[in-house]
């Protein structure tokens, strides 16, 4: 099977997975805009969707949804406290990256974990993600 077709499939199992456990889309705010949609990114990161693994209490968690929603990037937040199912899949995202989980937010970019919060990371990712990159 070709590389781009293999990516194709991906990404469609990725979108279809994501419709089934993506929250509602929020309604529009006093200013009119939804604030955590896909709307306002840029072309290339249309239907990029970061899932980020956190807490409630995590500061790092809530800047980094704060952080993708100003770029118009949609997140979704699993507190892994609250949902055991979260935290047996960001174990098992960390455990195929061959990563180790010591802090969070565990961020996941179209298949790319990040462990912590840096905006630099994320765009670094994004921009990978964004280029076809999603392994």
């Amino acid at each position: 099977m070709p590389r781009r077709e293999w990516e194709s499939l991906l990404e469609k199992r990725r979108a279809e997975h994501i419709a089934k456990t993506a929250p509602p889309p929020a309604a529009p705010g006093p200013g009119g805009s939804a604030g955590a949609g896909a709307p306002g990114a840029p072309s290339h990161l249309a239907g990029v969707t970061v899932i980020i693994y956190g807490a409630s209490w995590c500061k790092p968690c809530h800047q980094a949804a704060d952080y993708l929603r100003s770029k118009g990037i949609a997140a979704v937040v699993k507190d892994i406290e609250e949902d055991a199912g979260a935290a047996a899949e960001m174990q098992d995202k960390l455990a195929k990256s061959h990563q180790r989980g010591g802090s969070i937010p565990i961020i996941d970019v179209r298949g790319q974990i990040l462990v912590g919060f840096s905006p630099g990371a994320i765009d670094q990712t994004l921009a990978r993600a964004a280029g076809g990159t999603t392994l």
